[in-house]
């Protein structure tokens, strides 16, 4: 194994996945991770200063120099220049608050005030971080990005070969990953917390796409790096991974679009579930864990939402075919059906019965009927550009009869050719043009 670890093949396919575990590190290292803590909340544990911060009671000052405006003598209290004097004359209130303060008593729900003594203390820790402490962590979290990319490598390159062998395709998956970590960072912030719509987005993509062994594997390690990244707690990774889960295994036999609604809508359930039982074991209050839910379930249905609006570009992007699209292609009213049947009346009727043969076979082998029967449909649409050179179309002529041998060869060989250039022009997807292309074995 190491050895052919060192072909330049095998290193040009590992070095996008390479560049994308960089990526997600810096992109985890800039982006400081938001503050994991809102009004209401209830922390298992006392929250106190990491280290030592000031800041300014507004509102006491604005008292103290009111009082010093009203202590002036009736006439300078009629001088707007000796009311301003005055006011600036008293010095801001300093409010200090050293290490090991306490901030937030465990088991009591955060109020406003103590949420921006919070939002104070975190600037000022990530203020007070040294150059190593920064390294340190920008090196943990190389190793966990690269860690998570090494198991998904040792995944693929033993129980998917044919996305271990292309370029193309690794690039495609690594892209995902990245957008989808990006993404998650980006909508990570307040007041969304809207994280879980790009991770089942992507769970069901990969689903559609390869499978859901592969798919459960992504997006738990896009759970991990997430949760790893924003520095979120085990409450948060239950609750994605609740939901991911879901997705993948909901996600069987996609033959409308309202199925992947409803596959995301089946995710945010378990969202929302997730939520209910991670919140009553946290001991939060029953409106947050109310809010909290209700805001996943409506994130989860929103991905099924985004991707059966965005479902042909997936197809686009990663060279197949779903039922939907199949179901669609297989209606009668096609263009190019409407073309065969108009030109070529006998290869119609040919490929028709080719595809009710065909996909009963592949039922037999376990093989996809569906995609065999469309296939088998468009298969022989070459021929229409020379329908009478075929025996189908002919009606007691044979046009052979008066050519020699080699041309006639050619003719016939052709119509694959013609087939291969009228599915790209209908822009057919590229698994159909495969029946296309290899339904004589070329």
């Amino acid at each position: 194994m190491w050895p052919r670890l060192w072909q330049g093949s095998v290193l040009l396919r590992l070095a996008p996945v390479l560049v994308t575990a960089l990526t997600v590190t810096y992109l985890a290292y800039r982006w400081t991770p938001p503050l994991p803590y809102r009004v209401g909340e209830i922390t298992a544990r006392d929250l106190r200063v990491r280290t030592y911060f000031e800041i300014i009671n507004w509102q006491l000052t604005e008292s103290a120099r009111e009082d010093a405006v009203q202590q002036l003598s009736q006439v300078e209290s009629e001088d707007p220049v000796a009311r301003e004097r005055a006011r600036r004359a008293v010095q801001p209130v300093i409010e200090k608050y050293p290490q090991g303060m306490l901030l937030v008593p465990g088991g009591q729900p955060i109020n406003d005030r103590q949420l921006d003594l919070l939002v104070e203390e975190y600037k000022a820790f990530q203020r007070s971080l040294l150059p190593w402490d920064r390294a340190r962590r920008g090196l943990a979290l190389f190793l966990v990005m690269s860690l998570l990319a090494a198991l998904v490598v040792l995944y693929v390159a033993r129980f998917q070969p044919s996305l271990a062998q292309s370029f193309s395709k690794i690039v495609a998956v690594c892209a995902l990953a990245l957008s989808t970590l990006a993404l998650g960072f980006l909508f990570s912030r307040s007041p969304w917390y809207a994280v879980i719509i790009p991770l089942t987005y992507t769970a069901m993509v990969l689903t559609i796409a390869y499978n859901p062994q592969f798919a459960l594997l992504m997006t738990f390690s896009l759970a991990l790096a997430t949760t790893v990244a924003l520095g979120t707690d085990m409450s948060h990774l239950l609750i994605l991974t609740g939901g991911l889960a879901t997705a993948v295994l909901l996600l069987r036999n996609v033959r409308t679009r309202t199925r992947l609604v409803e596959v995301g809508a089946g995710a945010g359930l378990a969202y929302l579930a997730m939520t209910v039982a991670t919140g009553l074991l946290s001991g939060q209050t029953l409106r947050l864990i109310a809010f909290d839910a209700g805001r996943h379930f409506a994130w989860g249905t929103l991905a099924g939402f985004l991707l059966s609006g965005l479902l042909p570009l997936v197809e686009r992007c990663f060279g197949i075919v779903t039922d939907v699209s199949l179901l669609e292609l297989a209606d009668g009213s096609h263009p190019l059906l409407q073309e065969l049947i108009r030109r070529a009346p006998g290869t119609y009727t040919h490929s028709m019965t080719v595809a009710t043969l065909a996909e009963s076979a592949a039922e037999t082998i376990g093989a996809n009927p569906l995609l065999t029967r469309v296939g088998s449909y468009f298969h022989d649409v070459g021929k229409m550009l020379k329908p009478h050179y075929f025996i189908e179309n002919q009606t007691g002529e044979n046009r052979h009869d008066d050519l020699e041998p080699a041309l006639s060869t050619l003719i016939i060989i052709g119509h694959v050719k013609d087939g291969i250039a009228l599915a790209r022009r209908y822009r057919l997807p590229r698994p159909i043009i495969d029946f296309v292309e290899q339904h004589h074995g070329t």
